[in-house]
């Protein structure tokens, strides 16, 4: 039996190789089975073995890590914990993300969160499109808190970004503050989750995530030439700062008990 198919992603270039030599009588046994198996992928697996490589394989082009799984957003812990006595509160780890583009200065650009892949209710996807807006609004506030502890002028486009995998799309969102924050949608590209769409859209799936990751490094390297703060201007941004009103909490939801309860993640 020939092989049926395999995909060797690296960090630049992704090779698809299929050959059937396959007798007559076993492929009508098992090609369907295997079709039906790629066309209806595990949700996670779709997410860690393909996503995220794509993902991590394009900002490693341009000197960028990508941390995976579980990784505490910085601003959402800022936010969960401001106000709360360390005495006698207990301590918010803060949202975790599925994955975070992290500079080597700590200041997190991209976050990466994968929504369920199929048979989402309306309610899920708007909690998950909720928490990814929040948490991209919290990195952009802590960014900006970063750079004025540093003594540094913050850039006055400064954006940061969201990634979201929405069933059979990946979402690319940007976030920026023009007298109100705005979240905004910058491309969208399906995921080749199947053998018809490897062949159809793997292409624009690769080079949609370089883009983006050349994006990325472009509003990394504006940190490179910010101005130096002076004392008055950065009590003045400090003061900004703490104006800045919090999110609401993600709307109740309902628990194994029957009773509800506010999510604030």
């Amino acid at each position: 039996m020939g092989k049926i198919g395999t995909m060797s992603l690296s960090k630049e270039l992704l090779f698809v190789t299929l050959s059937t030599r396959i007798k007559w009588k076993a492929s009508t046994i098992l090609l369907p089975l295997m079709i039906q198996i790629l066309v209806v992928p595990n949700e996670r697996q779709t997410f860690a073995d393909l996503v995220l490589p794509a993902l991590d394989g394009a900002m490693a082009m341009v000197n960028l890590a990508l941390r995976r799984f579980e990784v505490t957003v910085y601003g959402s812990a800022t936010r969960q914990n401001s106000g709360r006595n360390p005495f006698t509160e207990r301590h918010a780890p803060g949202h975790q993300a599925d994955a975070v583009v992290e500079t080597a200065e700590g200041l997190q650009l991209v976050i990466v969160e994968s929504a369920k892949l199929t048979g989402a209710s309306e309610e899920k996807i708007a909690q998950d499109h909720f928490k990814l807006a929040r948490a991209t609004r919290d990195s952009w506030v802590e960014v900006v808190r970063e750079l004025v502890a540093d003594n540094k002028r913050p850039p006055s486009n400064l954006t940061v970004f969201g990634v979201q995998a929405f069933g059979t799309e990946l979402v690319f969102l940007a976030m920026d503050f023009k007298g109100c924050f705005r979240l905004y949608d910058l491309a969208t590209v399906r995921i080749p989750n199947s053998f018809p769409t490897i062949k159809k859209n793997m292409s624009r799936f690769l080079s949609t995530c370089v883009g983006f990751a050349r994006l990325i490094a472009y509003k990394r390297h504006e940190f490179d030439t910010l101005q130096d703060l002076s004392s008055i201007n950065r009590r003045t941004c400090n003061r900004a700062i703490a104006n800045i009103k919090v999110t609401s909490t993600t709307p109740t939801k309902p628990v194994k008990s029957g009773k509800r309860k506010l999510a604030d993640e």
